[in-house]
């Protein structure tokens, strides 16, 4: 039962993606109205949100996705947007922001190496992220430099994490997915590493608080953001900008922090 509900949410998060997808692919997609955009999120699993009645929702208490899936979705609903959000693997997503026209990623980093690449809406959260190694057989890192020595260190492909650690040379990367794929080869004890932002109640939640440790190793603090292709017309932006601010301003955000977040 458990793998029909796993390929279930799969196939809901999948289904709509791809059906844009062919359709930008076959007629040039030009962006004039909000109901133009495609809104996509990226690496969610049924611990943080699941579908209900065709619609993607946080699960409460469950964390930083959750909560940026509900802002996300109060945004959608106070703009009159009537797309699904989908959900699909961040490497997919990242290129298909960069390729296509009409669509809205989240959530993404916003760094001086993205920063031209697309136009942005936030911020969504603030992301510091540490390095983080096996509670059972630590690595004793204590700078970066060190992390260039352990057997290896697991990034999501083209995210932030595995942007930065290319550019300081690091020769120890293994590519994946999926976060929860690095999670588990931490778990290994073979001395792999890897960049999270999780906080312990996530990884209480997650059931393995006691297996995964916080090596205090800064890695990145980058804001978290929703990016829009960069051919999306301004007043657009605009437009999502002053929604989001609004959500903000009237305590609908805070409110959604509370209900979503882990304590």
């Amino acid at each position: 039962m458990k793998s029909i509900q796993i390929k279930l949410f799969t196939c809901l998060s999948m289904c709509t993606f791809f059906a844009h997808i062919v359709h930008t692919q076959d007629v040039a997609i030009e962006v004039k109205d909000i109901h133009d955009i495609s809104f996509v999120t990226h690496s969610v699993d049924q611990r943080s949100a699941s579908y209900i009645d065709g619609i993607l929702r946080g699960q409460e208490k469950s964390g930083r996705r959750a909560i940026d899936v509900e802002i996300i979705q109060e945004l959608k609903k106070r703009l009159g947007h009537k797309k699904p959000l989908t959900n699909i693997a961040f490497t997919r997503a990242i290129r298909t922001l960069e390729k296509q026209p009409g669509y809205a990623l989240f959530n993404v980093l916003r760094t001086p190496a993205r920063e031209s690449k697309y136009k942005w809406v936030g911020p969504l959260q603030h992301y510091k992220t540490y390095f983080h190694d096996s509670a059972q057989k630590p690595s004793l890192i204590e700078t970066m430099d060190d992390a260039k020595k352990v057997k290896g260190v697991c990034v999501v492909r083209g995210n932030a994490q595995h942007d930065l650690l290319k550019k300081l040379n690091f020769n120890n990367l293994i590519m994946v997915s999926k976060y929860t794929q690095c999670i588990s080869l931490v778990m290994q004890n073979k001395g792999v590493i890897m960049p999270s932002s999780a906080s312990a109640a996530y990884f209480e939640k997650m059931k393995v608080k006691d297996l995964v440790n916080n090596t205090e190793v800064v890695v990145t603090e980058f804001d978290g953001y929703l990016a829009f292709s960069k051919s999306t017309p301004d007043y657009l932006i605009k437009q999502a900008q002053e929604t989001l601010d609004e959500i903000k301003a009237d305590g609908t955000f805070e409110a959604i922090v509370k209900k979503y977040g882990v304590n």
